[in-house]
């Protein structure tokens, strides 16, 4: 396999399924496009309204946004900070495609809230790379903001542990010393507390070993919260 062919493989193997909304006012240069992006494996859904754009694309839920920059009801900056504005495409990877590329059109691209800006006339392995590459940085990012919230659910089972151990420790405590005045006779009630009062110390145990487990390790397997 040469070279060309191998890098083609590598872009059809990450770009394959991915969903990507098309935004042009050209419906030519959107077919032309959507043609190419099929023939890479992709997922298209031309837009070609931008004042349509924000809602076909919630509906859509794409993985990467690709826009004109010149167009006649919205240019692709201004729809771009709508699309920002929305908590969904935070993270969604942002392509502007434009006639020229002048240093201009750049900053005000990517001040916007795109992730890049390219040229229209750029080879489509070119394209297709630069795809690549944002879809890789987006899943970076949302690998690093899951671990975050991990970090922090393990951070509050911790807190919530101590506050409800703290809570038993008093209760066993009263329980002990009113068993010692013959406060409680050997009754089944009695019984049944002093029983939940292990049942207790069963489950912080288990929360305990759960603040251990890698986020992998939790949500392939739920054991760990079975209390039996």
């Amino acid at each position: 396999m040469d070279t060309i062919s191998s890098h083609t493989a590598k872009l059809l193997s990450l770009v394959k399924d991915k969903k990507i909304f098309l935004v042009d006012d050209s419906r030519s240069y959107g077919a032309g496009m959507t043609e190419i992006l099929r023939s890479f494996g992709c997922e298209v859904h031309f837009c070609s309204k931008p004042l349509n754009a924000l809602e076909e694309a919630t509906e859509y839920q794409p993985d990467v946004i690709m826009s004109d920059f010149e167009m006649p009801e919205i240019n692709g900056p201004e729809m771009i900070r709508r699309f920002r504005c929305e908590e969904v495409f935070l993270l969604v990877p942002i392509l502007i495609l434009t006639g020229r590329a002048d240093e201009s059109r750049i900053l005000e691209a990517i001040s916007s809230g795109a992730d890049e800006i390219m040229t229209k006339d750029s080879k489509q392995h070119a394209i297709m790379a630069k795809i690549c590459a944002m879809i890789r940085l987006r899943n970076l990012n949302k690998a690093a903001a899951k671990s975050k919230q991990w970090d922090a659910v393990k951070a509050m089972i911790g807190t919530y542990k101590h506050e409800f151990g703290n809570v038993l420790t008093i209760l066993e405590g009263n329980y002990k010393r009113l068993e010692r005045a013959n406060h409680f006779e050997t009754t089944d009630p009695a019984v049944k507390v002093k029983e939940s009062f292990v049942r207790i110390r069963d489950i912080l145990k288990k929360l305990d070993a759960l603040r251990d487990y890698e986020e992998s390790e939790y949500t392939g397997s739920d054991k760990i919260l079975k209390i039996s």
